[in-house]
């Protein structure tokens, strides 16, 4: 009996924060993802219950799918006078026959329902509306943006703290020069997260500044008063970008600025 198995495991999972952990777990164990839903390596026993065990424990059974398969690879280097595997494609061959039919197109349909043909329906309508005054408006704030946003700058005006305890409350004030824009034009966000394995910043919460008057040299002023609801050590990061409520997409305009 062999202490150790090659295998490939491989799931399609809908909710993003259980993929990403699933990502992460298996790869504690060991094994390489060759795609970003698929892993390979080599388990024992044990490993692959645990394994097991993590289907059971985090995947929706109504919506996801998941499959572990003992799979060695070597296989694929026996290569017939035509150039192939015979070996490897009759196990191709059986694993899409018991696959295939657990897989069907409804949720990719749904997917693209949901997330972008109802709400580029809805915002056809809101561009429609009033013989297309929404759409004008928007177009007209789009020029002053491209036109005055090269211009704008973004700086800190408190001193950071280093930490704060439970409970307590970081204040957090930022001048923003808006080049002839008003405070209605941009939103000011503060994203709070941890920090991943690799360095990532993995953004856990977000917080918007409020407009807080100008300054002598007229720069808009944006106040907040941050009270962390994470627990344990977190990073913050301050962003501003034009923001119009007619936007499909917050981001839609396309810039940014990061302190």
């Amino acid at each position: 009996m062999k202490l150790y198995n090659e295998v490939m495991v491989c799931y399609d999972v809908e909710d993003n924060k259980v993929r990403t952990r699933l990502f992460g777990q298996l790869k504690d164990l060991g094994l390489r993802p060759i795609q970003k839903s698929v892993f390979w390596g080599h388990l024992n026993v044990a490993e692959e219950r645990a394994v097991l065990r993590l289907f059971r424990e985090e995947l929706d059974k109504a919506t996801d799918r998941a499959f572990l398969v003992r799979t060695p690879l070597a296989e694929a280097a026996e290569r017939n006078s035509f150039g192939y595997s015979e070996g490897w494609v009759k196990k191709s061959k059986a694993s899409m026959k018991s696959v295939m039919p657990r897989f069907n197109a409804q949720r990719m349909v749904m997917d693209y329902v949901q997330k972008y043909y109802a709400p580029a329906r809805k915002q056809l309508l809101v561009m429609q509306g009033n013989n297309f005054a929404r759409a004008r408006e928007l177009a007209a704030w789009r020029k002053k943006i491209a036109q005055k946003w090269p211009q704008v700058r973004l700086q800190r005006l408190d001193s950071p703290a280093q930490q704060i305890t439970s409970g307590a409350v970081l204040p957090l004030r930022v001048a923003a020069a808006l080049n002839g824009l008003e405070a209605d034009d941009v939103l000011v966000e503060c994203l709070v997260g941890t920090e991943s394995e690799s360095g990532e910043f993995v953004v856990k919460d977000k917080h918007v500044f409020s407009p807080a008057g100008r300054n002598d040299a007229g720069e808009t002023l944006f106040n907040l008063d941050l009270k962390p609801r994470l627990p344990g050590l977190q990073y913050y990061e301050i962003r501003i970008y034009p923001f119009h409520a007619a936007l499909a997409h917050r981001f839609e305009a396309g810039y940014m600025i990061r302190l």
